[in-house]
């Protein structure tokens, strides 16, 4: 998973699935994979202890670095093993499964929001802002993501850019004028 992506997605744990997102960081504090994430979630409660603004900024480094975490190897395992036990409805255990498909294509999440439903006493994710998510939704969402994913630019642009420069090293050579 790339760096950005993982980001983001971390950002999206720590906006939508605050639990969830808590205990990511306890496991990749102790896989021993992130040095001094420990650090950050203890500033993290000092901070809400003293200022907005240091929770700010102590919430912003907690998210980069569970997102170098989602990044590393066992990230994405250790997160989905975690929204199993974790996550209380299928619906919530959806959006994690299109959010993770985003992000591994290295898209952003997508718009999905989780919200608290009192009537049921559970959390609901919905989809941009007015439809809940059903099983039929999340898997026209992971279509969608995993689609997206099909071609990285980026991992093929040095082959790409090499191509070029040999087609026209060639071109050159076997059009060149004689003098």
């Amino acid at each position: 998973m790339k760096q950005l992506a993982a980001q983001a997605l971390a950002q999206w744990l720590q906006q939508n699935e605050p639990e969830l997102f808590a205990v990511l960081a306890q496991q990749a504090a102790g896989s021993g994979e992130l040095a001094g994430i420990t650090d950050v979630l203890t500033s993290i409660g000092s901070g809400i202890a003293k200022a907005a603004s240091t929770v700010g900024s102590g919430i912003a480094t907690a998210a980069k670095s569970v997102g170098s975490f989602l990044a590393s190897p066992n990230g994405v395992s250790v997160l989905s093993s975690l929204g199993q036990t974790y996550l209380q409805t299928t619906a919530q255990k959806n959006a994690l499964q299109v959010q993770l498909a985003a992000a591994q294509a290295g898209q952003p999440p997508a718009p999905i929001e989780t919200r608290y439903d009192a009537a049921t006493n559970t959390y609901v994710p919905i989809v941009s802002g007015t439809q809940p998510l059903t099983p039929q939704l999340a898997q026209q969402l992971l279509a969608q993501q995993r689609a997206a994913g099909g071609f990285d630019l980026a991992a093929w642009a040095p082959w790409i850019i090499g191509g070029v420069l040999v087609a026209g090293a060639l071109w050159f050579v076997f059009n060149r004028k004689s003098s």
